[in-house]
């Protein structure tokens, strides 16, 4: 039975606080063999939600980086209230893994598809990558502890620290060269093996790494010093690394979430869309609409009324036509939909004669500005749905423009019994406005009317 990923976590913190606490009763530096243990979890968390290398790493750089700073503020925490210091590092030391663990296992169920399209040959490849990935990474580790490990290393390494700290304009270098690295990268993503991309990183990292330790240790570019030695050079390479890692990181993270982001935005776009053109697509063949219009037209044909027939069929004709000639187009000019809207009114208004008015008063400069297909006459379909109408009270439809909307205004007289309307139509019009980037679309009613205003684009 496949252990489940929150026991993992619970065991790993255990792990975690039980070697601490040895180490501590031996006196002995526990740093490593608790990286070790993060590294092991946070790769157990990260191949379950099949994570791609490039974020496992990231992970892993992460989860060490917030584990030093969650470590020893917990620590402090703790230690208000318990003197044995090596029961204040066990306990502090499992409370992080907890809240690591919870953190990456959060972080992978929101990219646990990204792997799931490679072969199982493509796997081994990223498997193996992945190995050497993490072994540079505990090199890497092991190098900065080394370098730490002595009172003048530490001494050194803390000042190397400041140095970079106290160089503002060279931590914005590091995060310019990360974006822009970044970006090549998933520009570059097709075009570039698996090799291909490790060779860039290595050198990317190397290579910034290096020389942001030149630039601080010469005092570069508010001053210039010559006085630079090898070990010094070490320890601000050493520093620059993992402030290259931690800051090349988060804006990975922040790059993938305005990606998620932006993806989701265009596919609610192209739902929105669907459901736009699912609603166009169920008035072209709404039974009712189909009943009533070819009624119509028996009366005409049995009144041998052949003119009026003849251009019954043509309005008809033409609602059809413009309606399947713009269901892929995102916007048409208002004279067109105008004319379409005006071929709806005339067939709805063979069947309800006077009992149904048009006031059309849209400016002749305003008919070439942009609506979303159908809108005024998916508002003038709501208008007649939701009123009801007879030859002693009319309802009456108006149509303006003022430049910035046309407006389409109905008198408000509510149908006897109707059940509420669920807007769908509305919900949809608008939502075809947003993805245009434009203002809403203005909804107004009173005890007498009820106004919609499409904006103009």
């Amino acid at each position: 039975m496949k252990l489940k990923t929150h026991w993992l976590i619970h065991i790993f913190a255990l792990l975690h606080l039980l070697a601490s606490l040895i180490c501590g009763l031996m006196n002995a530096d526990d740093s490593l063999l608790l990286t070790v243990l993060t590294i092991t979890l946070v790769l157990f968390i990260c191949l379950r939600g099949n994570v791609g290398v490039e974020l496992t790493v990231i992970a892993i750089v992460l989860a060490n980086l917030f584990g030093y700073l969650f470590g020893s503020m917990i620590a402090w925490a703790i230690g208000l209230a318990i003197d044995n210091m090596a029961v204040v590092q066990a306990l502090s030391t499992a409370a992080t893994t907890e809240i690591l663990g919870w953190s990456i296992l959060g972080f992978t169920n929101r990219h646990k598809d990204a792997a799931k399209e490679l072969s199982e040959e493509e796997r081994n490849i990223q498997m193996g990558w992945l190995i050497i990935a993490v072994v540079v990474v505990y090199m890497i580790r092991v190098f900065i502890n080394l370098i730490f490990s002595t009172p003048s290393g530490s001494n050194e390494g803390f000042k190397a620290i400041q140095d970079f700290l106290h160089n503002p304009l060279m931590m914005l270098i590091i995060l310019a060269t990360s974006i822009f690295f970044i970006l090549y990268i998933k520009r570059e993503d097709n075009n570039l093996s698996s090799s291909g991309k490790i060779l860039s990183y290595a050198i990317y990292f190397i290579s910034v790494s290096l020389l942001s330790a030149l630039f601080v240790g010469t005092g570069l570019p508010f001053s210039f010093k010559l006085d630079l030695s090898a070990e010094r050079f070490m320890l601000l390479a050493a520093v620059s690394l993992v402030a290259n890692a931690a800051i090349f990181s988060f804006v990975y993270i922040a790059n993938i979430a305005l990606t998620a982001r932006r993806k989701l935005q265009i596919e609610r776009e192209k739902a929105n869309k669907a459901h736009y053109q699912y609603l166009l697509l169920k008035q072209q063949v709404n039974p009712h609409f189909l009943f009533n219009s070819l009624n119509a037209l028996d009366s005409l044909v049995h009144e041998g009324s052949k003119e009026d027939a003849s251009r019954f069929i043509h309005q008809l004709s033409g609602l059809y036509r413009y309606m399947l000639r713009n269901e892929e187009e995102d916007v048409v000019t208002l004279r067109e939909e105008l004319e379409y809207s005006k071929m709806y009114g005339a067939l709805v208004k063979m069947r309800w004669q006077d009992a149904l008015v048009f006031n059309i008063s849209v400016r002749e400069e305003d008919m070439s500005y942009y609506v979303v297909p159908c809108s005024v006459q998916l508002c003038i379909e709501n208008a007649i749905k939701h009123n009801s109408m007879s030859k002693e009270k009319p309802l009456e439809i108006s149509i303006s423009s003022d430049g910035s909307f046309v407006t389409v205004e109905n008198v408000l007289a509510p149908k006897l019994g109707e059940v509420e309307s669920t807007n769908l139509g509305l919900k949809y019009i608008k939502q075809q406005y947003l993805a245009q980037g434009s203002s809403a679309v203005e909804v107004e009613q009173s005890k007498e009317s009820f106004k919609v205003k499409l904006p103009l684009l």
